[in-house]
């Protein structure tokens, strides 16, 4: 049974503006400073973009096509985008992920950009999100996690239904029925005339989401919902370690790569 409750904010106002955290200001070059002032410091520490595997030339398009080819079927239908973006787990962990869009699927995939081989792969068909939240990343107001001043997007298909107990205080638990996604730290160290730059960036993902659901979105199939993205980290001690040192990427780390 799908959601049937009516959004009271209308579709027809720019997609653009909905994620304006992430896009840095204008006459400023992405590629040559730090990430904004206005953007939280936590989990971004300012390491040097070279160190991402996925920053050399020509990396993510192959990986893209491979992807392509070896994970698409007739059944998935019609290629839509590709994207690298940063999903927050359930957990709050960050990890790098390529993310493809088709007619009918949301694939999110695990890519080794050291060892170039896919890792693992999560299907989700369109047509079981029943809900789709966009707002800003918000810990409980209890929390003791520094805030992080960045938007994102959240795709849901549990129904309304809350987690079970055993799911919730699982960390090894992977069927999670949602997926939260904001733009990846290599958004803001590409230039801005360069159409590499949507790759990276969650306000694209998000525009080319809600055409391919327009159908859904406008006989209430799916609910649309602009608010805070809630992040259930109290404590999360080590969550912070994971994000600060960014170990859910696949980079150059002193004499090591991982």
């Amino acid at each position: 049974e799908m959601f049937t409750k009516s959004q009271d904010n209308t579709m027809d106002s720019s997609l653009e503006t909905l994620l304006n955290g992430n896009a840095p200001k204008s006459g400023e070059s992405p590629s040559k400073k730090a990430r904004p002032n206005t953007l939280a410091l936590v989990p971004w520490s300012g390491e040097n973009a070279k160190d991402f595997f996925c920053y050399r030339n020509g990396l993510v398009s192959n990986a893209v096509d491979e992807c392509k080819r070896e994970l698409l079927t007739p059944d998935d239908g019609d290629f839509i985008g590709s994207w690298l973006l940063t999903e927050i787990s359930f957990w709050d962990n960050e990890k790098e992920r390529m993310v493809l869009l088709t007619t009918r699927m949301l694939i999110t995939v695990k890519y080794d950009f050291i060892a170039l081989k896919q890792l693992d792969c999560r299907k989700v068909p369109l047509d079981v999100i029943d809900t789709v939240i966009i707002g800003d990343l918000a810990y409980p107001p209890i929390s003791l996690i520094p805030s992080r001043n960045l938007s994102g997007v959240r795709t849901m298909w549990n129904q309304g239904k809350p987690l079970p107990f055993i799911k919730k205080w699982n960390p090894f638990e992977k069927d999670i029925p949602f997926n939260t996604f904001t733009s990846h730290p290599l958004l803001w160290h590409t230039d801005d005339d360069s159409g590499e730059r949507k790759i990276y960036n969650v306000d694209d993902f998000l525009n080319q989401l809600m055409e391919t659901m327009d159908r859904r979105i406008k006989t209430f199939q799916c609910c649309v919902q602009h608010k805070p993205i809630l992040l259930e980290n109290y404590v999360g001690l080590g969550a912070l370690i994971h994000n600060k040192n960014s170990l859910g990427f696949f980079k150059v780390r002193g004499k090591f790569s991982f």
